[in-house]
């Protein structure tokens, strides 16, 4: 082995930060579909209902709703 193939051979600084830049990048990138396709699994497991229990345009639920005093000077 020559001494130049040998030198070709090694890495600098400039490409081991752009190596460890890249694969931070990737990994993060990976993570973030991870989470996406776990929050969407949680979503149909647990959110999704058979029935749309929101209710129609215009319709209020009372029976939570307490206004004793409003409007009083």
């Amino acid at each position: 082995m020559s001494i130049k193939t040998w030198t070709q051979n090694l890495l600098t600084a400039k490409t081991v930060l752009f190596r460890g830049a890249a694969f931070t990048t990737f990994s993060a990138s990976l993570f973030w579909v991870i989470c996406l396709m776990l929050t969407n699994n949680a979503r149909e497991d647990y959110f999704d209902k058979e029935g749309d229990d929101t209710g129609k345009y215009g319709q209020v639920v009372t029976m939570d709703y307490d206004v004793k005093g409003q409007g009083k000077a």
